[in-house]
């Protein structure tokens, strides 16, 4: 089930990409299969978590749980088969998580990017700029779906002379030359159709997109020379009955890309690739150090033109040193120490540029190299949090464990993204942005694993209520204010201020009246 809620916010994710593409089966099916493959160590947790709060909550709901526990029982024996089968569990997804996931992910993000690189269905939308077709934007007023007509047709042409095109032919009803052709000029962008109305269907094989516009006219600007050979631009404009346009669909389809373009993502690599990536890119950290070093030092020299008056910059104020050379070699020393400085600063922010790329590559390959570990780790987390909650809340069935599971399950996510968003930034090293979920989890997990547990039940109502009193106890003693009041004359003062306005504000004591009775 909780494989199905990820495979569900996967689909919802690239749905864009997948729906209306016009995916064959066998693709489809394998996106679903790698998809799962992939998130089955992220679901692992979540199932454990389940499992544990379904079983000792049907344990304790039933009965059985008091039970085996009258019967000698301690809680630690009655968990050693679920922490036999937890132990086999997080096994197998370390062994998915460091082999079987990058190979699903190469494979997955292979296809995704080829299915994203497919163009969609060309669709024309009315009102709408529509450019589905590389170097055409088109845009139309209204269309007819059942007698295939559109209307207030405007073609935008941006294609140029060189590019491979179906000729557009003009036919003009009426005229010497009915059937023309018209010729592309050199200018990109040159030209653009108005038609009234038109049709488009595209042709059997799927290769060409041909339309049919009704009455309009084609702009298109050329390059001309005058009677001096000078260029001018001129325009055209061709006022037609039919014109016949074919765009090329080539393209449309899906192509396979080679897996060797992603393999060097992080998400494809194993464990013993990632430690190979981090080792190599700190190695080409510290050779960019020093080229960049080396070429600092040839711009930050001292120049030969100071060392006669070197001496003496101790005793001179910096703004004052340009003074003791003479004039006419001032504007050039100030031109090649800004020239120098200007090297050094572009210097400095290209290597701070380079080097913070490698930086953060050396960080997302540290953030998945210790989640491929932290991931199965939070099997047996999960397993003390769901176990000893299940025992203390003591229902099974789909409710409250479901409840409990998905708010445990959005805790644990929320932290394992902003752990990891954290650490990419800087915020946190990688290996505590990557354990962040677990070690906030384990906390958790041992104070309930403790309830169950100890004979003292922690979470009682009057062991929380001793827990808060204590707690403003200590609040109200480590405050200064406190110790201050504690001085005699500031108390009087204090107390004698308040009663005066308990007295302003409080009510009236009414007054009592003694009745007599007579005998």
């Amino acid at each position: 089930m909780t494989l199905f809620i990820l495979i569900v916010q996967f689909l919802a994710t690239y749905k864009s990409d997948l729906i209306g593409k016009g995916l064959e089966t066998i693709v489809i099916i394998k996106i679903f299969v790698f998809a799962a493959v992939s998130l089955l160590v992220l679901a692992l947790p979540v199932a454990v978590l389940l499992a544990s709060l379904f079983a000792m909550g049907n344990f304790g709901e039933n009965y059985e749980l008091a039970a085996m526990r009258s019967a000698g029982m301690s809680v630690p024996r009655i968990l050693r088969p679920m922490i036999m089968g937890t132990l086999v569990v997080t096994m197998f997804s370390m062994g998915m998580s460091a082999y079987i996931v990058p190979w699903a992910n190469l494979k997955l993000y292979n296809i995704l990017y080829d299915v994203s690189q497919m163009k969609p269905v060309f669709r024309l939308e009315p009102g709408h700029f529509n450019s589905g077709i590389d170097n055409y934007v088109i845009r139309i007023t209204d269309k007819e779906v059942s007698t295939e007509m559109l209307y207030g047709v405007t073609i935008y042409d941006h294609t140029t002379s060189g590019q491979l095109q179906e000729p557009v032919r003009v036919y003009n009803r009426g005229t010497k030359e009915e059937f023309t052709v018209l010729q592309d000029s050199s200018a990109q962008n040159n030209r653009f159709v108005i038609a009234d109305s038109g049709t488009m269907k595209i042709d059997p094989y799927g290769k060409f997109m041909n339309m049919m516009l009704y009455n309009g006219a084609t702009y298109e600007a050329k390059m001309d020379q005058d009677k001096r050979g000078r260029p001018v631009e001129r325009y055209v404009r061709v006022i037609f009955d039919s014109l016949y346009y074919s765009f090329d669909m080539t393209g449309f389809g899906m192509e396979q890309t080679e897996e060797s373009a992603f393999s060097s993502h992080q998400y494809m690599l194993n464990l013993t690739q990632l430690t190979t990536a981090i080792d190599s890119i700190d190695d080409i950290i510290g050779d960019l150090t020093g080229q960049f070093q080396s070429a600092l030092s040839v711009e930050t020299r001292l120049d030969s033109t100071f060392l006669e008056e070197k001496e003496a910059f101790d005793v001179v104020p910096p703004d004052e040193v340009i003074l003791l050379f003479p004039r006419r070699k001032r504007k050039r020393i100030l031109q090649g120490a800004f020239s120098r400085v200007s090297k050094a600063l572009q210097i400095t922010e290209k290597a701070m540029e380079i080097i913070g790329e490698q930086d953060l590559k050396t960080k997302e390959r540290g953030i998945e190299f210790h989640l491929r570990i932290a991931l199965p780790m939070a099997c047996l987390v999960f397993l003390f949090i769901g176990a000893p909650l299940g025992s203390i809340i003591r229902k099974g069935g789909a409710g409250i464990p479901i409840l409990v599971s998905v708010s445990m399950y959005v805790v644990f996510s929320v932290l394992r993204i902003q752990g990891k968003k954290m650490a990419t930034e800087g915020v946190l090293e990688p290996w505590v942005g990557a354990w962040l979920p677990v070690l906030v989890m384990l906390p958790l997990a041992i104070f309930l694993s403790l309830e169950s547990v100890l004979p003292v039940q922690l979470l009682s109502g009057d062991n929380l209520w001793r827990f808060a009193r204590a707690t403003v106890r200590i609040i109200i003693v480590t405050n200064p204010l406190y110790w201050l009041y504690r001085i005699p004359p500031i108390e009087k003062a204090v107390n004698f201020v308040f009663g005066k306005i308990g007295a302003l504000f409080g009510r009236k004591k009414e007054e009592k009246r003694s009745f007599r009775v007579r005998r």
